[in-house]
């Protein structure tokens, strides 16, 4: 330990005092003994140093000269050249990168208004043309049940006074008119679906607007009495609500 340090006793050894003023700039103070100035600069380990440093860590270095000495060739050097202009240089892309900075600060809620009003703008093209078609199955639906709510009335009228021949007719016509009233059903109210949507996660920090144009429902086709896992190989829709699913692993449909 003795050997590159200087070893002090008791009341020899050096005390900061907290609370002290600088007695030098900061620019000559030492950084390891801050109420010491910057006396030398050892170029073994490219270190400035206070007297205090020379004494305790560089006795040994042969090349330790007086900041005084060596202040004017440095100044004068390539080195000083190189370490003036690195400063400069990343004084000026800093100044550049904290006006860019700034910049887009001024933009964080121009970008979040213009994103919160594009979302809007597709998610009430959604909403309008959803209203559209449910107002218009529902305005379907009112017609007809208005005229079979009317043909049910009279029916029960006519047969409540008997009379036989209007009730006839009047039940001979609708029939022949139900044929008509299902096939406008059929073609104007085959979907009552809306789209279904919502927020989720992306890769990036946004979330992605999800569509699902169909009604998803979730049914269990495992039966109790099947031992092992369902993997279901085929899949055929038969009616709007009949799926046969073939069954590999238990051999069922």
């Amino acid at each position: 330990m003795s050997k590159s340090h200087h070893v002090r006793r008791g009341e020899d050894i050096p005390r900061k005092k907290p609370n002290k003023q600088a007695r030098y700039p900061a620019e000559s103070s030492c950084h390891v003994h801050t109420d010491s100035k910057i006396t030398s600069f050892c170029k073994s380990h490219n270190q400035l140093c206070c007297d205090q440093c020379v004494i305790l860590g560089h006795k040994v270095c042969t090349d330790v000269k007086s900041i005084g000495d060596y202040s004017q060739q440095f100044v004068n050097s390539e080195d000083y050249k190189k370490a003036v202009q690195i400063i400069k240089s990343l004084q000026s892309a800093y100044t550049a990168k904290k006006k860019e900075a700034n910049m887009n600060l001024e933009e964080v809620d121009l970008y979040y208004h213009k994103a919160m009003e594009t979302f809007k703008v597709e998610l009430d093209k959604i909403k309008m043309s959803d209203i559209r078609t449910l107002k218009a199955v529902v305005s379907t639906y009112d017609s007809v049940l208005g005229q079979l709510g009317s043909w049910s009335e009279s029916i029960d009228t006519y047969k409540n006074n008997n009379q036989d021949n209007e009730l006839a007719i009047l039940v001979l016509r609708s029939i022949k008119d139900v044929d008509t009233i299902k096939d406008n059903i059929q073609r104007l109210c085959n979907d009552d679906s809306f789209v279904r949507y919502g927020f989720v996660t992306d890769e990036t920090s946004l979330l992605r607007l999800d569509k699902a144009p169909f009604l998803v429902q979730t049914i269990t086709v495992k039966d109790e009495s099947d031992e092992k896992k369902c993997k279901i190989t085929d899949i055929a829709l038969l009616r709007d609500d009949l799926v046969l699913l073939a069954d590999y692993t238990n051999l069922k449909l």
